[in-house]
């Protein structure tokens, strides 16, 4: 009885599965159009990540370059600072001793009060 069916309906049968093997291989394509559309998206997607990642390292490093910009102009401040209070520290060291020196010459205090006085006028006028 099978073969009988198959020997009437054989053209019908291949046609048949001729038409189911079309249909797998059309829902085949079709899935493949999608998944090389969906790996270009992430390509795509990924491409932009990177190129969003490599504007950030830029921008990192021209921060870094101003920083380092920035302390060499304060490291030079500092040290120009540095150099004006050393100067103005060994002045001071100078007109201390020159004004300790001066303590040993008088022998009473009312040359003491003059001589203190003379110092705050002196002082005073600069």
């Amino acid at each position: 009885m099978i073969a009988r069916l198959l020997g009437r309906y054989w053209p019908f049968l291949i046609i048949a599965a001729l038409v189911a093997f079309g249909l797998y291989q059309r829902d085949r394509a079709n899935d493949a159009e999608t998944l090389a559309a969906s790996r270009a998206q992430t390509i795509t997607s990924q491409e932009n990540a990177l190129q969003g990642f490599g504007e950030a390292i830029a921008s990192q490093n021209q921060s870094i370059e101003a920083l380092a910009e920035r302390r060499t102009e304060g490291r030079t401040i500092y040290l120009q600072d540095y150099a004006r209070a050393d100067q103005r520290a060994t002045a001071k060291d100078d007109r201390a001793a020159q004004l300790l020196g001066l303590q040993s010459q008088f022998a009473d205090e009312l040359a003491e009060c003059r001589a203190a006085r003379t110092l705050l006028e002196q002082e005073m006028s600069q």
